[in-house]
């Protein structure tokens, strides 16, 4: 059992993976987003820039089954700001997402379902 300060190297690794899930994965899965959008969007919604527009232009890509069904999602991915996207929100983007998650090249999305 651990005492005071010291952590089990079970627990060390837990938390390693921790931050790697919360900082490194989500960097990661923002860049393939605007990746993604800009080369599927930018021609006719423009390149994603982070902005309450793109994010309204998201939401409105997205079938009404969609909409109802991801509501407490999109509640936060309408203000278009990717750095307050956590996981759930990207994965939903990347890979079933209306706007993305249909046009997504076959080698991105199993590299992405692989995370």
């Amino acid at each position: 059992m651990a005492t005071g300060s010291e952590y089990t190297e079970e627990q060390l690794n837990y938390f390693r993976i921790c931050c790697i899930t919360t900082d490194e994965l989500t960097d990661g899965l923002r860049t393939i987003f605007k990746q993604e959008w800009d080369n599927q969007h930018a021609t006719t919604l423009g390149e994603w820039k982070d902005e309450a527009k793109n994010g309204q232009d998201f939401k409105n890509g997205e079938s009404p089954r969609n909409q109802a069904r991801n509501q407490e999602l999109l509640a936060t991915m309408i203000n278009g700001n990717r750095a307050e996207w956590d996981c759930t929100m990207l994965f939903y983007a990347i890979l079933f997402s209306d706007c993305i998650g249909r046009g997504l090249n076959a080698v991105v999305q199993s590299n992405v379902d692989d995370l």
